[in-house]
């Protein structure tokens, strides 16, 4: 046999030998998905607003987290509306962002600089709300000291 039929014969038998073990290994996962699938006994209930399919004791779970997450807004609110008072914010770091609303991802109305003082207006968790010229503009709790 020439040495060129012998080299084309050796490749042919390497890139079949390599189609074969990937199918082998498609139908093994195939086998065993399709098994796991089978043998499920929870039954799928909800499908929820990210598409996600989420079995019966997950949305039992899920509803009662957002039972939890209400309640605690509410305690929140309660609380912030306590904390209205009539003190004032003097900016305790050099520089700081005044947010729109109190979330680090909402936009930034302005800077204060290190010892400004602000009216507050409401106070509740991380956030104070503070009367930036003349808007209602949030810093964080952390970066102010309260008079």
């Amino acid at each position: 046999m020439n040495k060129y039929i012998k080299r084309r014969i050796k490749r042919n038998i390497y890139k079949h030998g390599n189609m074969i073990m990937y199918i082998c290994i498609f139908a093994a996962a195939s086998v065993i998905t399709i098994a796991s699938v089978a043998g499920r006994t929870e039954k799928v209930v909800l499908v929820d607003q990210s598409q996600i399919a989420v079995t019966e004791r997950e949305s039992i779970a899920m509803k009662d987290k957002d039972t939890q997450k209400v309640a605690a807004q509410e305690e929140a609110e309660e609380t912030e509306k306590e904390q209205e008072s009539g003190t004032q914010a003097t900016i305790r770091v050099d520089v700081l962002n005044v947010r729109s609303e109190a979330s680090q991802e909402s936009e930034a109305l302005g800077i204060v600089n290190e010892g400004e003082t602000f009216q507050i207006i409401s106070q509740g968790g991380q956030w104070i709300e503070i009367d930036y010229n003349g808007n209602n503009g949030f810093v964080k709790a952390e970066f102010v000291e309260i008079n």
